[in-house]
């Protein structure tokens, strides 16, 4: 396949492996709306309509509404053997702006032309375009796990590949108690395989060139190229601070490589914990860098680089302290010696990059708290993060600074006062 334009359509890159045959197998998917819009629907808290009258406050668990095109949607994802009679999806989740599922392809019974197109290396000119659904039967096996009312785990799940399983029995779900525990296994061993392969996935040393290059281009940078073509703003860095989550806002103003040592950053910029706003200076330095031997799409490197980090607020504020941790941050290298941030995977889900794990030690009586913050998705964040398409909090830590977050969270094109008022906090930029 072409990897610059597709059908004279599309200028994007496969997302395929090209060390996988995708003509069987079980796969965890995530397809998220253009700009996270809530399209599918809404999640109705108790405080947002009444609960059940045999269930308490406490109890009562958010529900989701689905709009008409969400239950269109769930409607066609169970009748997906209706339109490929290879293909199952036996457990699904629809979610207001995205949705999950797991499917499973049977090699078997893929029409034999189609099937040798998709072989490993066979597949370059094969349609894999979209097809318009219809109205079809209801499939005869339909199962509780199949409504619109779905409520599966899924959605706190990093998983993209899942083990190869090419046999029929795997399809269909007359034996709904064999096909649970078939999901069960096949879900569990394909975490276990998607976590050693993130882990041993090869890598080159890289710490020598990466002198070589300028990283504060990537640490400062107000936009970043999704692919080829299309840049877009970078969002600001998302942070906590302490066990209960408490907002963390982190900007860094100026960062200068030291002409002296090149493996050593001097950082300038602000932090902000609810109202209170303060100058912090100090280093950022570089302690290894890697190259990924395998990389996803054939036109560039990428790799990331591991840093010491340690950041001093100015002791004359109130309430200060000093940051250190360790910070890794992806980049990309081209054929031009061109350096820049990797925001090739942008559009996919559990994106992140420049994530910082470490602690904030006061001044004045020594104790610390555990600090993380990041680029879209914050590292170890423990329950604050619940969001699949992006980064949602919790709704129990809401109220520890996330509230103008939440409140925009989907609602691109919501005028309304609060939601104005609500961007407007957002976008301000705080630290000038």
């Amino acid at each position: 396949m072409d990897n610059n334009k597709f059908q004279n359509k599309y200028r994007i890159h496969s997302a395929r492996a090209v060390w996988h045959d995708y003509s069987g197998g079980a796969y965890f998917v995530t397809v998220c709306t253009k700009n996270h819009a809530r399209y599918f629907g809404e999640i109705i808290h108790c405080r947002d309509a009444a609960c059940h009258i045999s269930t308490t406050a406490e109890q009562c668990e958010p529900q989701l509404q689905l709009t008409p095109v969400g239950q269109f949607l769930a409607e066609q994802i169970a009748n997906i053997s209706a339109h490929y009679p290879y293909a199952g999806i036996p457990l699904f989740t629809v979610m207001p702006n995205h949705f999950h599922v797991i499917a499973f392809i049977d090699s078997e019974k893929i029409p034999y032309q189609r099937r040798n197109t998709e072989r490993l290396g066979m597949f370059a000119n094969d349609i894999v375009e979209t097809r318009r659904a219809t109205s079809l039967q209801s499939p005869q096996c339909a199962t509780s796990l199949q409504s619109p009312q779905c409520a599966a785990s899924l959605h706190s799940t990093k998983i993209h590949y899942l083990c190869t399983l090419n046999s029929n029995r795997y399809l269909g779900c007359k034996n709904s108690k064999k096909m649970k525990q078939i999901i069960a296994i096949t879900f569990v061993t394909g975490f276990l395989f998607g976590q050693t392969f993130a882990q041993e996935a090869p890598t080159d040393d890289f710490l020598t060139q990466i002198r070589n290059y300028d990283l504060s281009t990537i640490l400062t940078a107000d936009s970043i190229l999704a692919d080829e073509e299309n840049m877009i703003k970078r969002a600001e860095i998302l942070g906590f601070i302490g066990d209960n989550y408490q907002r963390l806002q982190i900007h860094f103003i100026s960062i200068i490589q030291n002409p002296s040592n090149r493996y050593e950053y001097f950082a300038y910029g602000k932090t902000k914990v609810r109202e209170t706003v303060c100058t912090f200076q100090g280093t950022i330095k570089i302690t290894g860098a890697r190259l990924y031997s395998e990389n996803d799409f054939p036109t560039y490197k990428q790799g990331f680089v591991e840093c010491e980090v340690n950041l001093y607020e100015d002791g004359k504020q109130p309430s200060t302290g000093f940051f250190s941790g360790k910070l890794r941050t992806g980049f990309l290298t081209d054929a031009k010696g061109g350096f820049r941030y990797d925001a090739i995977l942008a559009v996919a889900d559990g994106f992140c990059n420049n994530q910082f794990v470490g602690k904030w030690t006061s001044y004045k009586t020594n104790a610390t708290k555990k600090c993380r913050w990041g680029d879209y998705r914050i590292p170890e964040s423990g329950d604050l993060d619940i969001g699949a398409g992006e980064f949602s909090v919790n709704d129990r830590y809401v109220k520890n600074g996330w509230e103008n977050y939440m409140l925009l969270l989907g609602r691109y094109d919501d005028d309304t006062p609060e939601i104005k008022k609500a961007r407007q906090k957002e976008q301000e930029q705080w630290w000038k």
